[in-house]
């Protein structure tokens, strides 16, 4: 997994949101992205910085554990369940647990449910 789909992932999960906010918007994928990604790449002798052209309104990307919403005590909190998550996914992906199939692929994220990237086309 990528330095970039790591914390990727970890801001789908809210690492980058604030206690009790209930769903992830595009900004802050790009505030927590755009900060954690070079400084971990960095701690690995390599450079990365990623880019956003953002021509649009804030939307909501994602809701946090299920609609539940990020608790009171915040990322710290919910961080080490998060960072599991990742593993499995990571791991699933690894031993070809993923649905893949004619541009989908589908996994499957614990308690998450069935979560499928669909279409995704490069034409």
């Amino acid at each position: 997994m990528s330095v970039y789909t790591y914390h990727f992932l970890e801001a789908l999960q809210g690492a980058a949101n604030q206690p009790g906010d209930k769903v992830v918007r595009v900004s802050h994928l790009m505030n927590y992205l755009g900060k954690t990604v070079p400084q971990s790449a960095n701690k690995l002798g390599k450079e990365q910085t990623p880019f956003f052209d953002f021509a649009t309104e804030d939307f909501p990307v994602a809701l946090l554990r299920g609609g539940k919403g990020l608790p009171q005590e915040g990322w710290d909190n919910v961080k080490t369940e998060a960072q599991e998550n990742i593993r499995s996914i990571s791991n699933q992906v690894n031993n070809g647990v993923g649905i893949v199939g004619d541009r989908n692929v589908g996994f499957n994220i614990g308690t998450a449910g069935n979560i499928t990237f669909g279409d995704i086309s490069s034409g």
